[in-house]
């Protein structure tokens, strides 16, 4: 599935792209944004980004390194 939307789609959407750009710039980019905009309103409310989120908090460093001494960490 991976293969077919990073090669398989991209002929697909740059023809239709081009068509639409023909007909108007304004309405291409309109859309791109449009639909960007729709994504995110769907993707907000799933719980699976919920899980990918807490888990991708869990793992991110805390910025502070260990070898500072406390009394030197301004962060």
């Amino acid at each position: 599935m991976m293969m077919l939307s990073n090669t398989g789609l991209v002929p697909i959407s740059q023809a239709f792209s081009g068509a639409v750009s023909r007909w108007s710039l304004t309405w291409l980019f309109a859309g791109a944004g449009g639909l960007i905009l729709l994504v995110a309103i769907w993707a907000a409310p799933q719980p699976e980004l919920k899980v990918f989120s807490d888990s991708m908090m869990a793992a991110a460093p805390t910025g502070i390194p260990e070898s500072i001494p406390v009394e030197d960490r301004s962060v």
